[in-house]
């Protein structure tokens, strides 16, 4: 039997469960908290050829919490939309202090026009990955340049606390463009995988670096079209947070470059120069 929302599947699922959401809006805030096994993932997903959105027009969520929270390991949410949170963010990957969230993936999700984050990997979670995402209008709170609390971006694997770093999480295939933060980062990451990206036109870092380590960033497409005005830099590699890891063994190969403001900005509050802490190559 059908059910009326998304989040009455994701209260009853078990490991092997595939709930199909058929076309339409769904305006619900949606929490996976139940776990698969690696033998039997849990999986949330569009029906084939239809387009379900969830959708937050109307609800009140709060700059920080998004309408698709993954609180749970070995799940997969793939093929639906994500819109219109003007109050918080679009997607997030999230575990706990005792219980980390792992192998969980985002697949061929579409985000667009969030006040924060797209899609946020948010602390205790590893080896999970966004793969062939499309993620615009995020990091709405500084359109124009005009927040005065700071930015988040597009998608990010981002934590300020050491206790939550993440392990070998990756952004793969994924598309970002027209945020008004920094369109794909590692940001407190061990051993993130960013490659085969296209980041465009991302206020003010397409691609951003820092305090990460053992991270690889490659093959992947970072420009500034025509008749894009913020001043953008295509690739920035920082120390920016002390209480974090410096910026070390981190390898840049083999990414494309296109007409930024700034194709390589390199900053560490201090110590050893990053570029002798990680190997960038053309």
């Amino acid at each position: 039997t059908p059910w009326r929302n998304i989040s009455k599947f994701t209260g009853l699922a078990n490991p092997g469960d595939i709930c199909y959401v058929r076309g339409g809006n769904y305006y619900e805030v949606v929490n996976i908290t139940r776990a698969g096994n690696s033998g039997a993932f849990i999986t949330l997903q569009n029906y084939p050829g239809e387009t379900a959105i969830i959708n937050g027009t109307g609800l009140a969520t709060g700059r920080y919490w998004p309408l698709l929270d993954l609180k749970a390991s070995y799940n997969i949410v793939q093929g639906l939309q994500i819109r219109n949170n003007t109050q918080g963010r679009g997607a997030r990957f999230i575990g706990t202090s005792g219980t980390r969230t792992v192998f969980s993936f985002m697949r061929n999700l579409v985000v667009d026009n969030t006040y924060d984050n797209g899609i946020c990997f948010d602390g205790y979670c590893d080896d999970c990955s966004a793969e062939d995402c499309t993620c615009t209008q995020a990091s709405m709170n500084n359109v124009n340049v005009s927040s005065t609390s700071g930015w988040s971006g597009g998608i990010n694997i981002a934590t300020n606390d050491p206790a939550k770093i993440m392990y070998r999480c990756a952004i793969r295939r994924c598309y970002v463009h027209n945020t008004w933060g920094e369109g794909i980062s590692s940001f407190g990451g061990n051993g993130s995988i960013l490659e085969d990206n296209i980041a465009r036109d991302n206020y003010s870092v397409n691609m951003y670096l820092s305090d990460s380590v053992n991270s690889i960033v490659q093959r992947n497409i970072i420009a500034k079209t025509p008749g894009y005005t913020p001043y953008l830099v295509g690739l920035a590699l920082f120390d920016e947070n002390p209480s974090l890891p410096r910026s070390t063994n981190n390898k840049v190969i083999n990414n494309l470059i296109y007409n930024t403001s700034l194709s390589l900005n390199t900053w560490s509050g201090g110590g050893i120069p990053l570029e002798t802490r990680n190997t960038l190559v053309a």
